[in-house]
């Protein structure tokens, strides 16, 4: 009588394939709605970040350069090339 076959066992059988499909459903849904919290959060608190980071920038380039009225040997070099004209040929657009 194991394999006695109630009009029941094929609708129980389709009721826990329907559950553990709801289940996974589920567990998506969490996991897409825990995502998007994140990245609106992320997204709220960019520019906040973003204005730290530029002051971070602006205050370390105002560090490394207040003796910039005193040319190094980059600057020096720099100008150099510059003045004889030798980057003219990537700057200039093909005739």
């Amino acid at each position: 009588a194991a394999e006695m076959h109630t009009p029941y066992s094929s609708l129980k059988k389709l009721l826990s394939l329907f559950n553990s499909l709801l289940a996974c459903f589920l567990v998506l849904v969490i996991i897409l709605v825990v995502e998007i919290t994140a990245a609106t959060v992320v997204l709220l608190f960019f520019p906040i970040v973003r204005d730290v980071a530029l002051e971070h920038t602006f205050m370390t380039l105002r560090k490394n350069y207040r003796g910039y009225n005193e040319p190094d040997d980059y600057t020096t070099e720099w100008n150099f090339v510059m003045e004889k004209g030798c980057l003219k040929r990537f700057f200039s657009s093909p005739q």
